[in-house]
Order: C-alpha cells, then structure tokens, then sequence
C-alpha cells in the first residue's frame, strides 16, 4: 500500500506547528516554504519563530526521518494550504498567495488527493481553488477528482502546538465527501471535537464570525477606555466590576487589536457584505484609531512642557500580544513607528522577544533598551504589551513619576 504523504504549504505561525505535530502523530510530511532562509534554518534545527514547545517538537520531529523540508511543491495524497491572505490599506482582501499555491498544486495534484485550506480566507475562497485545481466547482452529484475543503486555523500564538490538538475545529467540505476526508486526516492528532455537518462557505464563515466577534468586544473595551481616561477614571476598576454581573464580559483595552487574525478577518466580511456589516466595520475603525488615540497623549504631553530638549520615551513592547515574538498588524509598533518620526522624541524600545528592532525603527533613530536601564533612561515609560517580563520590573515602574500604563500592567492594584 503507498505510503501515506501530506503536504504542508507555508511554515509560518500555522504551517510549522501543523507540520510537526503530524509528524509527531505519525505522519510523514513535506514541509514546504518559499523561504529558503526558512527552510535551510529548519533542516538546521532552528525554530524561527519564538512558540512554547516548538523548538522541542521541531527536535523530534526532525529525528524521526519522517519531515522532509523543501521549497519546491511534490506530489502528496493530502495537500495543507497555510498561507497568508492579507487585506490592502482600504480592507480589501487579497487571496492572491492561495490562488498562487492552488495553480502550484493543480500541476502535482492526482485524482483522489485532498487539498484543505488552513489559511482564514474570505468566503467562497474553497470554491476559487476547486475551480483552480479541477477546473470547475463541483456538485454532490460530481464529485470533484481532487477533493477540496475549509478548516481554517483556531490557534493562538503562544499555545498553538496545544490548541492543535485539542481545540475543536469546523471542517467544511466543497461536497460531503471532501469534508468526510478532511476530517479523517485531523482525527489523527486533533483530541477536540471535529464539526463536519457545514459547507467549505460555512466554515469559512464561522471562523470569521469568530474574530469578528472578539474584534466587536474589544473595541467596545478600547472606547471605553477613551470614555474613562475623560472622566478620569480607572478603565480596569471599571471593567473588573462591571464584569461582576453575571451576564456582563467585558473584554480588556489596549493600544490596539493586532496578529494576522482579529486585526484582518473582519475586513473579509466588510468587503464581501458592506450592507450587513456596519457594526463589525465600525469596531475595525475604532481598534485601528486606537494607536493614534494613544499617540494623541504623546502629543500632549510634548505640548504642554516648557523643555526644547528631545523627549525620552522608553516603549515597553512592540509585540501584538504578550509574550510571543509575533509583531504582524502590531499596534505597538505602529505607536513606536509614529513616535519615533516625530523629531521631538527620541524612542528607546524593550522588546525581550525580539532578537533585533524592525529596520524601519533603527533607521528612524529608534534605540534598543534593556528593561533594567528603561526607567531611569525614560522621561516617560508607554507601556503598551504585558510582557511577563515587565510584572518583575513593576515596583521600579511605579516608582517613576511619568508613566502611561496603556495595556493594564498594574490593573487590580
């Protein structure tokens, strides 16, 4: 009997972890990248990106001869779309890279192969890429000769090798049969529920309600936080008692939303049903504002002093969330980015996950900070991600006597 093969396309935040947990399963996989700075740091035994857990799991995997890792597309009897789906300036999605690896697995593809998209795409994206490898959308009564289904990723950085096996997951098929076959492959390391009564449009529709719904709930914190700082009143006294009614769940403010997923998946249903989406586009603008609201008293603070000399202000994060590596649609960085254009300041940033700043930073004039020496460097302390590493620092923090806690690192004091 042939051996078994699937095919990972993309080793980012998704692909990889996927890829090694199959292998970890028992799979044989080929994990493909167009990086080549990816996969030669890969086939070294080099993780990347910074994930609890994966450095260990690459280890294993690498050493069970089942990963094969390459940059160049093969033949595979199940072939894993993880790619990114970006959306431009004005929210417009560009499915682009899919359609790209779609027609890339059309010319390896065999009669009977499974094609899933990890990727969170737009609806009606599986059916772009069933017309893209079959030449036609299928019906329940043609069934298509490549099968072809949705399971978008429900992972968090931070904990993804854990929610890949234990998160439940929406699985929709272009027909039955694609969903039934999709489902199989995830039962082979996936302990969570799988959710196979949908279509590929429906599933792809629940994954971006799902973000759409977190998005919604953080902007309604983010304004909140806006109407508190004009009231003078603490944003997290205000949640943490609010939250106490046993149908209220607020969720917390902060300098923005960030990541590839709450950031971006709404725009997917702005574009696709404008009408239907004034609520959901309302909350992008608000989340998206709240970086320059942040800015805004920055700006302020500049405004109001009686020294010419150039402001010192040591930023503690740049990352989209705390305690990862992960700085995509990070509104941190955009603060910093804005922050260190302005000719009145000078931006020390401390970042204890990244290995270097962002060029653009350094070429800004932007220095890097180490977080014992921020504070007593710093005219003012922005405090923008909770970093695990900044709780340890909080009592010399507190102490300085011009600090803007904008994430909640000493809510509940």
């Amino acid at each position: 009997m042939e051996k078994q093969i699937v095919q990972i396309l993309g080793l980012g935040y998704i692909g990889l972890p996927l890829a090694v947990t199959a292998v970890n399963s028992g799979l044989s996989v080929r994990g493909v990248d167009i990086s080549s700075r990816v996969v030669l740091s890969l086939r070294e035994g080099r993780v990347p990106i910074d994930e609890p857990g994966l450095q260990d799991a690459l280890d294993e995997a690498l050493g069970s001869g089942r990963l094969n890792l390459s940059e160049q597309m093969g033949s595979a009897n199940i072939h894993v779309i993880a790619v990114p789906t970006p959306v431009s300036p004005d929210g417009r999605p560009d499915i682009s890279v899919v359609e790209e690896v779609a027609r890339g697995i059309k010319k390896v593809a065999r009669p009977g192969d499974l094609v899933i998209i990890e990727s969170t795409c737009p609806v009606g994206t599986a059916n772009v890429v069933a017309d893209i490898v079959n030449g036609g959308i299928p019906t329940e009564e043609s069934e298509p000769l490549v099968h072809i289904a949705s399971c978008p990723e429900r992972i968090l950085p931070g904990v993804a090798l854990h929610e890949l096996k234990n998160n439940d997951r929406v699985i929709g098929g272009v027909t039955p049969i694609c969903a039934e076959k999709a489902a199989a492959f995830y039962a082979t390391f996936c302990s969570g529920e799988l959710h196979i009564s949908v279509t590929a449009n429906a599933a792809e529709l629940i994954k971006l309600t799902e973000n759409s719904y977190r998005d919604v709930n953080i902007a309604f914190a983010n304004e909140l936080s806006k109407l508190c700082d004009e009231a003078n009143t603490d944003v997290w006294n205000v949640i943490k008692l609010a939250n106490m009614h046993p149908r209220v769940n607020i969720l917390q403010p902060g300098a923005g939303v960030g990541g590839h997923c709450i950031a971006v998946d709404p725009w997917f249903l702005v574009h696709a049903f404008p009408d239907q989406s004034t609520l959901i586009k309302k909350a992008r603008q608000v989340n998206d504002e709240k970086p320059l609201w942040v800015v805004s008293k920055i700006d302020r603070l500049l405004n109001n002093r009686d020294s010419l000399d150039p402001y010192r202000i040591a930023i503690f994060g740049l990352t989209f969330k705390p305690d990862v590596d992960d700085i995509r649609e990070s509104p941190s960085l955009k603060i910093a980015s804005l922050l260190a254009a302005d000719d009145r300041c000078i931006v020390g940033a401390v970042e204890p996950h990244l290995e270097f700043l962002p060029t653009h930073l350094l070429e800004a004039g932007a220095m890097r900070l180490d977080v014992n020496d921020a504070a007593d460097w710093a005219d003012c302390c922005l405090i923008l991600v909770r970093h695990s590493l900044f709780s340890k620092e909080k009592d010399k923090l507190r102490a300085h006597n011009n600090v803007l806690d904008i994430c909640g690192l000493f809510s509940g004091e």
